[in-house]
Order: structure tokens, then sequence, then C-alpha cells
């Protein structure tokens, strides 16, 4: 997520030195260029090969892992390798998978909801810049600046009190920011007024930063390895297209200036209410199968803050043992 800090603060002063958008939009598609000659020195994950039966390429990646960290790997590794293939080896169908099972697909829905509601705020907070007070470049900034310490925020109080609740919560009080600044949009022409909007506006940015860091990580964790590109991949796009939307509702605020905040309100109190449903991941045996992850924390109460998990998942489990 850093990087996201970076390009936000440099994409402001860029837009502020170059006033066309047709030079500002070349400009920030250039680097991706980068991207279609870097993917090939990036090496498969050796747990997701193993998910897939295919040992041999697993067990190749994990040598030269430890020929890079100037380890020798054990002289058994195949047949270790083998066996855990044999153990964990499970036929998946992609993002049909991630609704193989009704505990599954309710997971995969409130994952989406609680990742919507951070995708759609922290993009209309940056289009959401027109109807703030001051400087349009110098509000932009601001709000990219205050990405670093979310992260971190995030970071922080995910694995000190649990992915969770601290995702839950960090949506209920971006909403009840939301409901303070709605009133104040009303007296821009008070001298307290502006900069308290802006205040609070930076404060949601910086607590959007972090729940979309602990969304991230939380749906890595509830899916298990066979499909997690899939999980995570179906809850980032479904976000990002619902996302869409934002700017139609940014524009509501010519009729109207509090109504993007009431949206953005609504839309926080609803993540915040969906992902208060999904089981706590934090120190727990996380799932290696779909049926593990359908049981991942249904024995776990509601009002849990981070209940210990003994049991291990049967595939976790044999994973252990060898």
């Amino acid at each position: 997520m850093p990087h996201l800090v970076i390009r936000a603060d440099i994409f402001s002063l860029v837009g502020w030195l170059i006033a066309s958008w047709k030079i500002l939009k070349a400009i920030s598609v250039l680097p991706l260029v980068f991207f279609f000659f870097a993917w090939n020195y990036l090496p498969e994950s050796p747990r997701w090969m193993i998910s897939k039966g295919k040992g041999a390429g697993a067990t190749k990646i994990l040598r030269e892992i430890a020929a890079y960290n100037g380890v020798t790997a054990p002289q058994d590794l195949d047949s270790r390798v083998e066996k855990l293939v044999s153990a964990t080896k499970e036929k998946t169908f992609g993002y049909v998978s991630l609704f193989s099972s009704r505990q599954l697909t309710i997971k995969t829905i409130v994952m989406t909801l609680g990742m919507t509601a951070s995708a759609f705020v922290y993009y209309q907070m940056v289009i959401n810049v027109s109807n703030m007070m001051g400087n349009t470049f110098l509000n932009l900034f601001l709000l990219g600046l205050v990405e670093g310490p979310g992260n971190v925020l995030g970071f922080v109080l995910s694995n000190k009190f649990g992915r969770r609740w601290t995702h839950c919560v960090l949506l209920v009080v971006n909403s009840i920011f939301f409901g303070i600044i709605t009133p104040l949009v009303y007296y821009p022409e008070t001298a307290w007024a502006g900069p308290m909007i802006s205040v609070l506006c930076m404060c949601i940015k910086m607590n959007i930063a972090a729940t979309f860091l602990i969304g991230y990580i939380q749906a890595m964790e509830l899916f298990p390895t066979p499909i997690r590109a899939s999980g995570l991949g179906f809850c980032s796009i479904i976000s990002q297209i619902i996302s869409i939307g934002g700017p139609y509702i940014i524009a509501l605020g010519i009729f109207d200036i509090k109504i993007p905040y009431l949206v953005m309100c609504c839309v926080c109190l609803v993540g915040s209410l969906a992902v208060s449903f999904l089981p706590e991941t934090v120190g727990a045996k996380l799932p290696e199968t779909l049926q593990d992850a359908a049981n991942f924390g249904a024995k776990d109460a509601y009002f849990s803050f981070r209940p210990t998990r003994y049991e291990a998942p049967a595939a976790q489990d044999k994973m252990d043992r060898i």
C-alpha cells in the first residue's frame, strides 16, 4: 500500500504543474509499461502449486528459495512435497467454487460488501475534492499524505485487536465523521467550517486506507489457497464495478452538497455491519480446503473478541504432521 501514498501525492503535484488532462493521463499510464516486463521475475507460490497438484514445480521453487537464502534444501524434499500434494490437492472451479456451499457463499458476499465500502469511499473522497473548500490540489495532496499513517494504523490495530472489529469500528467512525460533515457544508462562509471539514475528510481517508489494507488481509486469510486469488479477485472487481457509479453520486452535490456525504455515510454503515459477521482470522489456523473455509469460524459467538481455535482444519493438521 505505500506505493498508493506516493502515487497520490505525486499525482496531485503533477496535476498542479500540468493543466492538460490528456498529458496528465499519458504520464500516469506510462509507468504501467514496466509491469509487462516484470511478471516473469516473480516466482509462483509453492503453496498454490501444491494445492494444484504441481509438486515438481513447487519443489523447484523451494530449492531456488533455499539457494537464494544460502541454505541446503532437505534431501527428501521431493517426497515431502508429494505427501503435501496428496494431502491437500483439491479440484476447484475458480470463481464458481466461491459459491460451492452456503457458508462460503455468505462469506464471499459479506467480504465483497466490506471491500466495496472501502473502495467506494476511497475513490469518491478523491473525486469529492471538487466539493471541498480550499485549493483542490492541496486538498488532494493532503488526502494522499494521510494514507501512510492509515496503513500503519490498520496494520497495528488489526494485529492488536483483530481484523474483524478493527475493520468494523473504523467504518463506523467514518460514518460518524460523515454525519458531522453533513451540516457543516452549509456554512462555507464561516472561518472554522472549511478547515474542520478538511481535517475530518483527512481522518476519513486515513481510516479508509486502513480498512482497505485490512480488507485485503481478511480476504487472503478467509479464502483457502486453491481459490485465494479467485476470492480476492472477485471481491476486488465487484467493489471496483460498484465504485464506477460513485462519480454520479458526487455529481449530485450540484443539487445538494450534503448528498455525497450522506451516501458515503450509509455505505460505511452497511460495510461495517457486513464485516462484523466475518470470522476473526488473526492468530487462527487458516483454512486450506473449501470445506475448511466453509466451516471456518462457524462456532464463534457474534460478540466474541479474538476467539482461540485449538482445532486445526483437517488439511492443515495433515501438513503439520508431515
